[in-house]
């Protein structure tokens, strides 16, 4: 049964008052700042975006600036060209001529990697760049008698260096990719990208010719081509990317990629230090940059975003006009476009924080200053709900309403400590958690009862004034009720100088047997640490009689609607109030039931007494003796052979065999002298062999005789 004071089954309210102030700014002010801070992500985000589109649109217009201004050069040489060739200025025969115009054409014009000039017949003159300023001029005649080339090595200066002499029966410029599309469009044409052929020595490279033929009359007089060097292109452009996840390059109509012009940190399977020549992005493992085409020819936006596996990239495009249906694409991750702005985000996010902080702690500050006492004096109370008792309930207050409650408190918590000392303290624990009103009510519950008594009170509190007398008993019992409570027991009440406690109620003890024995041993142990005090004020020694038995017995509270008592009743409570009035019989000190016994029996050391039937139980029950180890005057081993010999006598005296009952016992004495049992024993024996009783059983009958005259 549990009983509170508070009535909390309408309590609406479950949660600190600190906690509720608290809770209501803060949900304010988060509520706020994730708005301050959800505008101030999207605004920034959306004026980045804005930003970063027109930086890509910028960027890829001078990319597709200068990448136009390397073919309209290129544009612009061959068409001079070939009008210097058809109005006879250049002739291929006058090589001093075209010797100095292809190297100072070559020299003025970064983009240009070599000039050259191929007749029908075969013929070929090309002058082309190396490092370091110099230049090599390859002269292949197929035409003449004598057929051959020369290869000569030039200086900055224009001094030939070396010439060498070489069979060229291997290329032959006819057949190459630039004289062969000229020739088919008979107009100026840019090649799809080749490979170039090499006559240094050095590995060919891959690159883009722009030939146009020389017409006199109607009639193919040479083609003239130029070789483009993408390399000087991008790394003219290397600055105009920043950033992580940027590309530019250039592809035709038909999705194919005519060069990759510009990359920035791009970790991929080619190095982009140079341009690499590739027929799709799948060969650069750019996938995300493959479907910026794609998403172009869809909506035919200049500048767009589009996604890519959850990924942003913004793009721009713009076409090139010399080229036709070639672009200029450039693609950017928009992670990449908002990177450098994180810090600032951040820091807009800290600077809330902190400001959020700071009126917290305020807040947190100014509630504490009102709400402290009223908190403190809120645990004060649970604590008092669980029966903590503080000296002084929570401190003085200026606030009238608080300094009245906590003068009521204190009352409280000194009512409720004067009322455990009347009721056992873990009921009143029960009571003020259980939340309900006690009422009459008992259950039946295994426990262990113990009943104890003073010898000879009666002549001690004669000889002692009435203070004096309630001065003793009052040590007494402060002994008593510690004993008892260490070993978890219910102290139930006092009888004059009798104690009555018991366990396994109201906490359930599964081990309430063991808990009443090492009791029972320590209250003769303390009670002997009293009396040797008393004695010493010229006082008679005290000594208890104990009285233990276990079983069923009812426990709850029994009385009336206005006045309750916790208790226990029953054979139980019964058996052990006879067994402790047993002891002046058998000039014992703790007597215990046999259910004690058989749950106990190898922790303790105990010896049967008899088989009797007391008052208020119809069956008989055996009885045992528990002794205290090291002040009894047997061990385990020598009781084991005491409980052999005496449950021998023990049995002829049971069945009526007086006289060997007799001899035993008589035998016993003189090996155990001094043992008051065996001589109750031979004296019963005795009188039994004179007086043989009418109606023996075997069992002493306690309820009906007080002599042995009954038996007669």
């Amino acid at each position: 049964m549990k009983i509170s004071f508070f009535d909390t089954k309408n309590l609406n309210v479950n949660v600190h008052l600190k906690t509720y102030i608290l809770g209501f700014f803060i949900a304010l002010l988060v509520i706020f700042g994730m708005s301050v801070i959800a505008i101030n992500y999207y605004v920034t985000n959306g004026v980045i975006l804005r930003s970063a589109k027109t930086n890509i649109k910028s960027t890829n217009k001078i990319i597709e600036e200068r990448v136009g201004g390397f073919f309209s050069s290129i544009n612009t040489s061959s068409a001079f060209s070939v009008k210097l060739f058809k109005s006879g200025v250049l002739s291929y025969n006058d090589k001093g001529s075209l010797n100095a115009y292809l190297i100072e054409l070559v020299k003025n014009h970064p983009s240009i990697v070599s000039g050259y000039v191929a007749t029908p017949a075969g013929d070929f003159y090309m002058v082309n760049r190396l490092s370091g300023g110099k230049f090599s001029l390859v002269d292949i005649r197929r035409s003449r008698e004598h057929a051959g080339s020369v290869e000569s090595y030039i200086s900055k200066q224009g001094k030939v260096l070396k010439s060498t002499g070489s069979d060229v029966s291997g290329y032959d410029p006819r057949v190459r990719p630039w004289y062969k599309d000229a020739l088919r469009a008979k107009k100026r044409i840019w090649t799809d990208f080749y490979k170039f052929q090499s006559f240094t020595g050095i590995a060919a490279e891959m690159g883009i010719t722009s030939a146009a033929p020389v017409y006199q009359h109607k009639k193919l007089i040479c083609v003239v081509g130029f070789d483009m060097d993408l390399n000087q292109l991008s790394r003219s452009m290397r600055n105009l990317l920043a950033g992580d996840n940027a590309v530019s390059y250039l592809m035709d109509s038909r999705h194919n990629i005519k060069t990759l012009i510009l990359a920035s940190q791009i970790k991929v399977s080619h190095d982009f230090s140079h341009p690499k020549v590739a027929k799709s992005l799948n060969d650069l493992n750019l996938p995300w940059a493959e479907h910026a085409f794609g998403a172009y020819v869809k909506d035919k936006k200049a500048v767009f975003t589009y996604s890519f596996k959850q990924r942003d990239f913004l793009t721009s495009i713009n076409a090139l006009p010399l080229l036709a249906n070639w672009h200029v694409i450039t693609v950017r991750s928009v992670v990449s476009v908002e990177e450098p702005y994180k810090s600032y985000k951040m820091l807009a996010v800290m600077f809330l924080l902190v400001l959020l902080s700071i009126v917290i702690a305020s807040i947190s500050y100014l509630a504490g200053i009102v709400i402290s006492p009223i908190e403190r004096l809120a645990k004060d109370a649970n604590k008092l709900r669980g029966l903590e008792f503080s000296e002084q309930i929570a401190e003085s207050s200026r606030l009238i309403e608080l300094a009245e409650l906590r003068e009521a408190m204190n009352f409280f918590t000194q009512g409720i400590k004067s009322f455990t000392r009347y009721v056992p303290f873990v009921l009143v624990k029960q009571i003020m958690q259980s939340g309900t009103v006690a009422h009459v009510s008992g259950e039946s519950r295994q426990i262990s009862v113990l009943f104890s008594d003073i010898q000879g009170f009666t002549s001690i509190s004669e000889n002692l004034q009435p203070r004096e007398l309630m001065l003793h008993l009052a040590e007494y019992f402060e002994t008593v009720t510690k004993v008892i409570k260490s070993k978890t027991g219910t102290l139930d009440k006092y009888i004059g100088d009798a104690v009555m406690a018991f366990w396994g109620a109201p906490m359930e003890d599964s081990h309430h047997p063991l808990h009443a024995c090492q009791c029972a041993l320590m209250l003769n142990e303390s009670v002997e640490q009293i009396s040797k005090v008393w004695q010493r004020k010229g006082m008679p020694p005290l000594k208890l009689r104990i009285g233990l038995s276990a079983g069923y017995a009812v426990v709850g509270n029994v009385g009336s609607s206005s006045r309750l008592s916790y208790t226990a009743m029953g054979d139980t409570v019964n058996l052990a109030s006879r067994l402790e009035e047993l002891n002046k019989i058998y000039h014992t000190s703790i007597l215990v039931s046999e259910d004690i016994y058989r749950a106990v029996s190898d922790q303790f050391l105990f010896r049967m007494i008899d088989c009797v039937a007391v008052k208020g139980k119809k069956k008989s029950v055996y009885i045992y003796e528990l002794l205290e180890r090291g002040k009894s005057k047997f061990d385990r081993n020598s009781l084991k052979e005491y409980n052999t010999k005496f449950n021998d006598a023990f049995n002829y005296y049971r069945i009526s065999e007086w006289q060997k009952a007799f001899d035993k016992f008589v035998a016993m004495a003189k090996e155990y002298q001094g043992d008051r049992l065996l001589c109750l024993y031979i004296f019963r024996c005795r009188f039994f062999l004179k007086h043989p009783p009418k109606h023996w059983d075997g069992v002493w009958d306690v309820t009906r005789v007080q002599t042995l005259s009954y038996y007669s």
